[in-house]
């Protein structure tokens, strides 16, 4: 909590609380290696798109001018790109998990 209110002094509350919210991603990771979880396939595609999110918000941060580095293009862009491979995903990881059909 400190730390986050520390941050909040030279960042913009958006970004501060989206890189706070994308821990969920180090969750999904110690569940999984630490503690053997299985079926952690749709909270870890949720939590790249989340760390895409973030990202997001980096690349149109505005500068001391209040110009973008990189611009929404990219941004949106790279939005784009990380819900493509999440639909991508799903429907790999839902086709792989249904049960093999016999005839």
């Amino acid at each position: 909590m400190v730390l986050q209110l520390t941050a909040l002094q030279f960042t913009p509350a958006a970004i501060v609380i989206s890189i706070k919210r994308s821990g969920i991603l180090l969750a999904c990771l110690v569940g999984w290696f630490l503690f053997k979880e299985r079926g952690i396939t749709d909270r870890g595609i949720g939590s790249f798109v989340m760390l895409a999110g973030v990202l997001v918000f980096f690349l149109t941060k505005p500068d001391q001018h209040g110009q973008s580095q990189y611009g929404l293009n990219l941004a949106l862009s790279i939005a784009a790109i990380a819900l493509a491979g999440m639909a991508i995903a799903l429907y790999l990881t839902r086709r792989w998990n249904q049960p093999a059909t016999t005839q």
